[in-house]
């Protein structure tokens, strides 16, 4: 117990360096570290720690294809005969040394996988290491497996089950989707589990993981509990088929590349609280028509909203101060709606907009910052665009119920004026299929 607990932490500290050296959050001195040796073993080059344990840090399967040195020959990298075609069973033991991990990108882009079997010694899998595995069917995790990293199966796009045993202490399989234990924390789905096209998240989930439903490209909508107020970077990349999702009242962040590709999605309101729309949050949103913003938001990344073609104007708060590189794309549509020298205005200004500009994107005045408690399209203010706001709009045009107060301002502002007819319809079904 004494010695595991030793290699735990030896290769915490590690791991974590090598995190930190990665995402540029680099400690005093960190730089100058150098970098543990590589050994080769057969197909696997791995890393040495204290005691006999290592962490394989790549598998080679192509390692010296065509070579004449006395060792079998590599796969041929250009077959694509293989693609697919292996069925890994990683060694417990390499060198005679325990595998207790596997780092990270150690076993991504590897066309030839079919699936992968991880023994029972391996506790730690690294960021991103099965990632782009286009012919990866299947993975089975061992029992052993406390620590999972970032996007590990991200663009696995041929994933159809992750194997987890029903003795394991810290993970579950779900239908076939991983959690953690106490299903507090949705891991992964993979990418050709059919779960529906409305799937409903479980109401104990709080928090969706990186890239944990990347790739879901049937899901056409997304019911999140109340309490699921957090979220790993592309959770819900390339969920390409994504029509509506609503963000909980209690989200307070964000993440990058949230929504990145979900090219159906038509509207998202932001909570109240959230201050910074992160780097390609809604990158490639090509059919966002509606963005509601609260009052709190301070800051937009970069490519916050690049290549949201369709998007015709984005109403920004007064508190707005910061713009990032990229954050609307230069050839489209958009006009950005600023408060007369507001903060905002100034940001705008930085970031090289110009007041009615000649050419898109560029800012101009509106009267007031709105600080929106329903979507664009919400006419019966439930907090969903649906074929209830059309029915709504319906009755008030054929004289069966009357549009007032906040209802009516809706309908209105939706299409810029006060006559209610078949144009505030088909703003509304714009929005709900994003066409």
């Amino acid at each position: 117990m004494k010695l595991h607990t030793k290699l735990m932490a030896a290769l915490l500290a590690v791991l974590m360096l090598s995190t930190l050296l990665g995402s540029g959050l680099v400690t005093v001195g960190a730089a100058d570290a150098p970098a543990p040796e590589e050994f080769t073993y057969l197909r696997y080059t791995y890393t040495a720690f204290e005691g006999d344990s290592v962490i394989i840090t790549a598998y080679m399967p192509y390692k010296d294809w065509g070579a004449d040195d006395g060792d079998p020959d590599g796969l041929d990298p250009f077959d694509n005969d293989l693609d697919g075609t292996i069925d890994l069973v990683v060694p417990a033991t390499i060198d005679g040394k325990t595998v207790a991990g596997i780092g990270e990108n150690a076993f991504n882009f590897k066309a030839c996988l079919n699936s992968v079997t991880l023994p029972d010694s391996v506790w730690f899998i690294g960021d991103f290491a099965f990632a782009a595995n286009n012919y990866l069917t299947a993975v089975n995790l061992p029992d052993s497996l406390t620590t999972m990293g970032v996007g590990l199966f991200s663009d696995a796009i041929a994933l159809e089950a992750i194997t987890v045993s029903a003795t394991s202490e810290n993970f579950i399989s779900v239908d076939g989707i991983i959690y953690n234990k106490d299903k507090s924390v949705l891991y992964f789905c993979p990418s050709q589990l059919n779960v529906g096209t409305d799937f409903v998240v479980p109401a104990s989930v709080k928090r969706i993981g990186p890239y944990a439903l990347a790739n879901q490209t049937a899901i056409e909508s997304i019911t999140l509990p109340d309490g699921c107020t957090s979220f790993g970077e592309g959770a819900f990349y390339k969920c390409t088929s994504l029509l509506a999702i609503d963000l909980p009242r209690g989200v307070r962040e964000l993440a990058p590349s949230l929504f990145e590709n979900c090219s159906s999605l038509g509207a998202i309101k932001v909570p109240l609280g959230v201050t910074v729309i992160p780097e390609k949050c809604f990158f490639r949103c090509g059919a966002l028509l509606s963005v509601a913003l609260p009052r709190t938001i301070t800051k937009f990344e970069d490519a916050a909203f690049y290549f949201c073609s369709n998007l015709p104007s984005l109403p920004v708060p007064e508190g707005l101060t910061s713009i990032g590189t990229g954050a609307f794309t230069y050839d489209y549509i958009l006009r950005v709606l600023v408060v007369k020298d507001s903060p905002s205005e100034a940001a705008a200004i930085a970031h090289g907009l110009v007041l009615d500009g000649p050419t898109a994107p560029y800012y101009t005045y509106a009267d007031a910052f709105v600080d929106l408690d329903r979507y664009a399209g919400d006419i019966s203010g439930d907090d969903i665009v649906d074929i209830d706001d059309i029915l709504a709009v319906r009755g008030h045009m054929f004289g069966i119920t009357e549009l007032t107060g906040d209802n009516l301002e809706a309908a209105q502002d939706l299409v810029g004026s006060t006559v209610i007819d078949i144009d505030v319809i088909l703003a509304i079904r714009a929005i709900m299929f994003g066409s």
